[in-house]
């Protein structure tokens, strides 16, 4: 909010209304599934957030010989995986969380967590590979 308040009660109405409008439940249900495709709250786990994300290393499998590389799994970028885990648990803790587009280089994939796998939604291939989580 980008407002100055005199009292903390005026703060507290200000936000919930801006929630309402944004998200379209009020705060008291903010758990509920969302309404009309408007944004969705998410809960967060702060301790990782404090961490930066970073008690995992996310990897993808390569079996079809793409840009040489042998068949294996690969380790995603150091920013592809913080954004993975921050998504990982996010779902942990909200199990209405399917999947996330996930920007890494030039490419946006669409990583499913349910399935463990991640989709190329840029390249008009639509390449699907199976991911994994390998905490540290």
């Amino acid at each position: 909010l980008e407002k100055r308040f005199d009292n903390y009660d005026d703060a507290v109405k200000c936000f919930k209304d801006k929630f309402q409008n944004k998200v379209g439940l009020v705060w008291e249900d903010r758990t509920k599934p969302t309404v009309g495709g408007k944004y969705r709250f998410i809960q967060q786990n702060f301790v990782e957030k404090q961490h930066g994300y970073t008690g995992a290393k996310w990897q993808y499998w390569v079996d079809d010989g793409v840009d040489g590389k042998a068949t294996d799994w690969y380790d995603y970028v150091p920013s592809g995986s913080v954004m993975v885990e921050q998504l990982y648990h996010e779902k942990s803790i909200n199990p209405r969380l399917k999947n996330r587009l996930v920007e890494s280089g030039i490419y946006t994939y669409n990583v499913d967590l349910c399935n463990m796998t991640q989709t190329n939604v840029t390249h008009s291939n639509r390449t699907s590979r199976r991911i994994r989580r390998c905490p540290k």
